[in-house]
């Protein structure tokens, strides 16, 4: 599938070492992760979204899931035997309505590229579904969208795409905020067809809800808008060589008083000089992993593609000015007596994130070269649903470890202005991967503070994009899901 090419090529690379940062606690006090099998909750079966990846989860009332995810199957339909997919938008039909890259991507087909879009279900559905498993709602208001190839529903057979389902964030509304992208003098040189530098997809949604003291709320997204930078070796165009493709990558903002319509922020937010020092040539860029609501701030993570290196970002919460919403953001540029120092940044320029000395955070003490993107995330966890119980900020972090083995790292702080601490590597189950490594989230909980403490440490969701197959139809072309699993934190303040 074209969708997933282009993904490959652009998150598996060769990666930097970093410094290491953080000394292991001793063997008694480690806070390990375990994933539980079999899950207690007998309907988190209801919870899988086929075609989907890139995503955040967040609950809401009343007593819902909500998933953004981007999704990379709106370009396929059922061939004629309806039994396989095929990306009829891409080849054979060349021409300004397809996802041909001589063609200004302001002129293809909507569905070209990947887009963001929004599902929910209910939570609380006791020991049976609540839905059929197989179907979520999805904006902008459809109710049963089929979220696996089923014949005629998803993709269908008279048009590409999911029957019933829109992305809320394509390219066509990022190019409708982002009317004139910022360029560099050599944009031209990897974008022939493009030099404009306008969007030819959206991916990777970071959205979470704000709370505000005087009882309002509002929903915020950190998303990546990406550029297809495509370096010709020669005349005439070759399709064959695919793999002299890929995209850059730059971080937006979005908006929504409801969290279902959304307004694009036309402030970018943030770019880096990898976007032209990539490997394949002429792609990188910063890509988004995570997003955070904290004490009155945001807190972001976010890696530099092509690198391994994971950076820490923060804005207070503006409760006064909510569209943005964010005052001033800083990333984490190095560590005083155990805190974090923070160093301002220009929005939506592009930062060489060496020289601006930009930190590099969750790095274990061993670890091999090389390894897919560097998924990230942060979540502040309770030791017990009690008020006011103790807590630590939990952040786990995909790695390779000292031999190549693919893992996840637990690293944790008192706060989210110290250091965090190396804790331990768990070795997941091999199904809790996707395509593109191993990719997951916390749920976001707007309420999750000591008051009404909602990720308690002896079970929590923890959601994984993994690589799935419909039963259904095996021969159907395999594609990534999210699930929703139980998780575990034993340990240092976490009873056992």
């Amino acid at each position: 599938m074209r969708t997933s090419f282009l993904r490959m090529a652009v998150v598996f690379c060769l990666a930097a070492a970093a410094s290491v940062l953080g000394v292991p606690r001793s063997a008694s006090a480690q806070i390990t992760l375990e994933i539980l099998n079999p899950t207690p909750r007998v309907q988190d079966v209801n919870f899988g979204i086929g075609g989907t990846f890139g995503f955040s989860v967040s609950h809401d009332v009343p007593d819902r899931y909500r998933v953004y995810a981007t999704t990379g199957h709106q370009s396929a339909k059922w061939a004629a035997d309806s039994d396989t997919l095929e990306n009829i938008l891409w080849m054979p039909n060349w021409g300004m309505d397809t996802c041909d890259y001589r063609w200004d991507p302001r002129n293809w087909d909507d569905r070209c590229l990947e887009g963001i879009g929004h599902y929910w279900k209910n939570i609380a559905c006791g020991a049976a579904p609540c839905e059929w498993d197989g179907r979520w709602n999805a904006a902008p208001g459809s109710n049963n969208v089929s979220v696996y190839p089923v014949r005629y529903l998803w993709p269908r057979t008279d048009d590409w795409g999911t029957l019933g389902f829109s992305p809320i964030i394509t390219k066509d509304v990022v190019n409708g905020v982002h009317s004139s992208p910022p360029t560099t003098g050599v944009e031209s040189e990897c974008q022939p067809h493009n030099p404009g530098a306008y969007a030819s997809g959206a991916a990777n949604a970071k959205a979470v809800q704000v709370k505000y003291a005087d009882g309002s709320t509002r929903w915020f997204m950190a998303f990546n808008h990406m550029i297809h930078a495509e370096k010709e070796t020669g005349y005439p165009w070759d399709p064959n060589q695919l793999h002299n493709s890929a995209d850059k990558w730059r971080i937006s903002w979005a908006t929504s008083p409801d969290g279902a319509n959304w307004t694009i922020h036309p402030q970018l937010l943030l770019r880096s000089t990898g976007e032209q020092t990539g490997t394949p040539l002429c792609s990188g860029g910063v890509l988004v992993t995570g997003l955070m609501v904290d004490n009155n701030y945001f807190y972001m993570t976010f890696t530099e593609v092509n690198t391994r290196n994971v950076y820490l970002a923060r804005a207070a919460v503006n409760a006064t000015t909510k569209v943005p919403g964010y005052g001033t953001w800083q990333i984490a540029d190095g560590v005083s007596f155990g805190n974090f120092t923070w160093k301002s940044f220009t929005l939506g320029s592009r930062i060489n994130l060496a020289a601006f000395g930009a930190r590099p955070t969750f790095n274990p003490p061993s670890y091999a070269w090389g390894g897919p993107v560097r998924q990230t995330q942060i979540a502040r966890v309770f030791a017990s649903s009690a008020p006011y119980s103790a807590s630590r900020y939990v952040a786990l972090s995909g790695d390779l470890d000292a031999s190549g083995n693919e893992v996840v790292n637990v690293f944790s702080s008192t706060s989210m202005s110290k250091e965090f601490t190396y804790e331990s590597t768990a070795y997941l189950p091999a199904d809790t991967r996707g395509p593109w490594g191993r990719e997951f989230a916390f749920t976001h909980w707007p309420d999750n503070v000591p008051a009404t403490p909602r990720i308690v440490s002896s079970q929590f969701d923890l959601w994984f994009a993994q690589q799935g197959t419909n039963p259904e139809y095996p021969q159907a072309d395999p594609s990534p899901m999210v699930s929703r699993r139980t998780a575990k934190l034993r340990g240092g303040i976490f009873p056992n």
